[in-house]
């Protein structure tokens, strides 16, 4: 299995989130020098355009280990289907050197950066990887009763969307995922897990959404109530999900829409991974 492949690449995500959003799938196999390659294609349903890649990542697989083999996929793969892809997103770990570079003829080239933590380093050194303050959040968390459980019910992921929809007001996002999806995908649950975090009074004061894979983890949704900031839950829940998949490959933080997180994410010792977007030019 190819190390970029995660959550986002699997039948049950892609059939879930095809059925609560914009976008219909492709399953697109093409067969290049001998060796069949896989595509995750989609049809933006509200922009009329194909992309390879929804939510989170696209990719290729297996991973073809030239940057002219790549070109050629894609273009046997837009053949075939009879399309243009408007929008190709790579995944960390799927890299070319003339990413960085150049751009494709037909497509500008968008280098982001995703947060990882690489749990090889976790299982050697343990806590030590973490800055000391990460240490000290998570001890005041047990010290003041701050403890951590896996969402069983349904109440507890509306408990936890009551406090997901308040983060994002608070912060003026612009983009909620649905309710509806959330529960769906937790029908999976083995793959998709929502750990939350209680204060002395049993209220759910933060909580986080895991997508888990065959290697590793994305952490994908979370939230935190500013009334309980203080007690540092988010802490608490990240040491626990750490510990519990530390035999998995690395956790994928995701991209971090300000600064202020992405400091955080380098405490708990994330390493910048690079991803790309390819837009097709006009």
């Amino acid at each position: 299995m190819e190390k970029y492949y995660c959550t986002f690449h699997e039948e049950y995500f892609i059939k879930t989130i095809c059925k609560h959003l914009h976008f219909e799938f492709i399953s697109c196999d093409v067969r290049v020098n001998g060796t069949v390659y896989w595509l995750p294609v989609f049809f933006n349903t509200e922009l009329k355009k194909y992309q390879i890649g929804a939510v989170g990542y696209g990719g290729i697989f297996p991973f073809p280990k030239e940057f002219q083999l790549f070109s050629l996929i894609l273009k046997e793969a837009s053949d075939k289907l009879n399309v243009n892809f408007d929008k190709i997103i790579l995944p960390p770990y799927f890299k070319y050197d003339e990413f960085n570079a150049a751009s494709l003829d037909d497509y500008g080239v968008s280098m982001l950066s995703t947060s990882v933590l690489d749990l090889a380093e976790y299982r050697e050194k343990g806590w030590n990887i973490f800055k000391g303050s990460v240490r000290t959040n998570i001890r005041y968390a047990i010290n003041h009763n701050v403890v951590v459980k896996e969402a069983a019910s349904e109440n507890e992921i509306e408990d936890f969307y009551s406090l997901y929809t308040e983060s994002i007001k608070r912060i003026n996002g612009s983009y909620l995922t649905p309710i509806a999806l959330i529960k769906d995908l937790m029908i999976e649950k083995e793959k998709v897990k929502l750990y939350l975090a209680y204060n002395d009074k049993y209220e759910v004061i933060a909580g986080n959404v895991l997508l888990i894979s065959n290697n590793n983890v994305f952490y994908w949704i979370n939230a935190t109530s500013y009334e309980h900031r203080f007690l540092k839950p988010n802490h608490l829940i990240i040491n626990n999900f750490i510990e519990k998949y530390k035999d998995y490959d690395y956790i994928n933080f995701g991209y971090s829409h300000f600064a202020s997180l992405k400091r955080f994410k380098e405490t708990l010792n994330c390493k910048d991974e690079a991803y790309y977007i390819l837009t097709k030019k006009l």
